[in-house]
């Protein structure tokens, strides 16, 4: 886990300054082991700025029966049910670290929202989502 916060930036009013929420998918993978190595970055700034507000980064860990069989190279090809599924728990698994790393900062009222976590994966994994 990675946690950075940068409260000298913050823009007094988020109604007229609202924060963006960005999500990024890192992964990686242990055949022998069978894991599946999924951590999602999730950033705050603001629509107009490229400087970061919040930095989080959140390690999760599966355990996949035959994860060779999905592996073509360095690449893992799920299907979406999958890739939807694990997006799912992965960012409701950081909303839940996130409101907590949050707390006391003038970040504990910007709530992760809930995302549907379809659309979410369809965003970050398009290839998973393509009709053959």
């Amino acid at each position: 886990m990675y946690f950075s916060i940068n409260e000298k930036s913050y823009r007094h009013d988020v109604f007229t300054n609202p924060i963006r929420i960005d999500f990024q998918p890192i992964i990686g993978f242990t055949v022998k082991k069978n894991l599946l190595d999924f951590t999602i970055r999730i950033f705050f700034r603001y629509p107009d700025s490229d400087e970061i507000l919040l930095d989080f980064h959140l390690q999760n860990l599966f355990e996949i029966e035959n994860l060779n069989q999905f592996i073509n190279g360095q690449n893992i090809i799920f299907p979406k049910e999958a890739w939807v599924t694990i997006v799912g728990l992965c960012v409701s698994h950081a909303r839940a670290i996130l409101f907590n790393m949050s707390a006391g900062t003038i970040y504990q009222e910007i709530m992760l929202p809930i995302a549907n976590a379809s659309d979410l994966a369809k965003t970050l994994f398009p290839d998973a989502f393509v009709d053959n």
